[in-house]
């Protein structure tokens, strides 16, 4: 008998997680209204302080040309992004991005970075940034969110063109090596790759650019996971590696 329990335990469990999962991906884009849950104002603080203590803020970098990575945290100044109780969106991708942006440096690839601190910008700001600086590839970080708690892991969006590309890189190129190292990497959960070709990021793009959805504020685990600086250190690597295996594929005539 107490098997026979356990069996349908079980079954329930794993239909709960595929229909979690399949909700995921059909309600993509639409954001939690962050009143769930929190952490502790102690925990985004600490967040903060990573920032602002362990990098120095960089200054643009004078490189213009093929192999340029232009890495871009989401959000930013009046526009917080998702959030969770004292947790946003904006402080923790400013984060990995400039964790990001330091192991490329050490990797000596010429990168520049959209905003170095808590400032508001345009979405075509960005990527006009971007495509003046004649840049090889643009990487725009997010974290997700959704009224689901049950929704969780990452997923890369892209632009669905096979044309656009920089040497022999496509855009679902680039995507694909992004999104599979990060799911090898981390360990964790993936969704794979996403067509969104109304994302201004993405459509006015002149180089293979992508949006990265690193985790979900709204899940519990994938939030503790954010919280951890261990773990946006790792995956901040994960992206660095990413990004150089794909300029590796860039060919400079």
């Amino acid at each position: 008998m107490i098997r026979k329990y356990l069996f349908i335990a079980f079954v329930f469990t794993f239909i709960l997680t595929i229909f979690s999962n399949f909700f995921t991906l059909e309600t993509l884009g639409s954001f939690s209204d962050g009143q769930s849950h929190s952490l502790s104002s102690k925990t985004a603080q600490t967040i903060r302080n990573v920032k602002s203590t362990n990098y120095k803020v960089p200054e643009a970098v004078p490189f213009v040309g093929p192999k340029l990575v232009v890495i871009d945290p989401g959000h930013g100044g009046k526009d917080p992004g998702a959030l969770f109780g004292s947790l946003q969106e904006k402080d923790i991708v400013l984060d990995i991005s400039l964790r990001v942006q330091n192991t490329l440096k050490a990797l000596n690839i010429p990168t520049y970075i959209t905003r170095s601190d808590d400032r508001f910008l345009e979405l075509k700001e960005r990527i006009n940034t971007a495509n003046q600086m004649n840049a090889a590839l643009f990487v725009s970080i997010h974290n997700n969110s959704m009224t689901n708690p049950f929704a969780s892991g990452i997923m890369t969006l892209y632009y669905p063109s096979e044309t656009l590309a920089s040497g022999f890189l496509t855009e679902k190129e680039f995507a694909l090596t992004i999104q599979n190292h990060l799911e090898k990497s981390l360990n964790i959960f993936g969704h794979g790759i996403i067509e969104r070709p109304n994302l201004a990021v993405l459509r006015y793009a002149k180089m293979p650019s992508l949006v990265l959805e690193l985790g979900f504020l709204s899940n519990s685990n994938d939030r503790l996971l954010l919280a951890s600086e261990e773990f946006r250190e790792k995956a901040s690597k994960s992206i660095a590696e990413a990004i150089q295996i794909s300029v590796m594929k860039i060919s400079v005539e």
